[in-house]
């Protein structure tokens, strides 16, 4: 079937998208410092959250709709065998190359205490709305907009590898952490190439839900300013360095284990690409 849809956003309205991401994360920003006297710090983050990213993704699904034409989005997996080896991924990944990473760069170069009291005004990160904002808003929110919109138009007019590429670059840069910025690059490819695979943005959804809960599991075990100033060193982080090595190896084999069995499905499934399909 011919693609009756026009391909968008392009590299250039994807850049447009993300400065509309930091523009509403100013133009919002008064928002906490009103809220938070009045329904604590972990409700204002959720609301913060939601209009930051919720209003521009309204804005951005119109452009797409006028631009294309295109109202729906796909969300039913080509093949739900795939779920498991995606959650093992995402977990092998974070302990094998995520973590490591961050307390690497975290040793050469500490958060200033500036940045660290900032994200403590976030509140405690196991109370209900702090972990819906984590594990259940970002991953949908973000998603849509990332993979659901950027990376989907991005596919239609650029090589896979240069889709994924641009996709995660910018949503590695819409996070506002330079700590975070290689890591959530990383991710964000990962999920990218699944989507790419899979053309479901339901499988997008449930890796960075599955990444963003195992990362928050540990605030249950912390104090809350170390969690957020993210204190540990690699060996304290993993739980003592008898286990750090262990954990990296067996991340790394449960990683590759994951990735050749994720090939071998998406290659006898292939993805339907047509957005004709899309299910809403």
């Amino acid at each position: 079937m011919e693609n009756q849809f026009k391909a968008w956003p392009g590299i250039r309205a994807s850049i447009w998208i993300t400065l509309l991401l930091l523009l509403a994360a100013i133009i919002f920003s008064p928002v906490s410092p009103l809220l938070r006297p009045l329904i604590g710090r972990e409700a204002t983050m959720l609301i913060s959250f939601l209009l930051t990213m919720g209003v521009p993704l309204w804005i951005i699904y119109l452009f797409r709709k006028r631009a294309t034409g295109q109202k729906g989005f796909r969300f039913s997996i080509p093949d739900k065998g795939t779920i498991p080896f995606v959650v093992l991924g995402t977990v092998a990944l974070s302990v094998g190359v995520i973590l490591p990473l961050v307390s690497i760069t975290l040793y050469f170069f500490p958060v200033p205490d500036a940045f660290a009291d900032q994200m403590r005004q976030v509140g405690d990160p196991t109370h209900i709305a702090v972990f819906a904002t984590l594990v259940i808003a970002a991953p949908v929110l973000e998603e849509f907009i990332f993979r659901g919109i950027i990376l989907d138009g991005l596919l239609k007019k650029y090589s896979p590898y240069r889709a994924i590429l641009v996709s995660s670059l910018l949503f590695a840069i819409v996070h506002l952490n330079p700590w975070q910025f290689i890591t959530a690059f990383i991710m964000g490819a990962f999920i990218g190439w699944v989507y790419y695979r899979t053309g479901s943005l339901s499988m997008a959804i449930i890796i960075h839900a599955a990444n963003n809960l195992f990362v928050t599991i540990p605030a249950f075990f912390m104090e809350e300013d170390a969690f957020w100033a993210m204190e540990p060193s690699i060996a304290e982080a993993y739980g003592g360095w008898w286990i750090l090595i262990p954990s990296i190896l067996l991340a790394w084999v449960l990683l590759g284990y994951s990735l050749k069995a994720l090939k071998k499905r998406f290659n006898a499934a292939p993805p339907e690409s047509d957005p004709t399909k899309a299910d809403i």
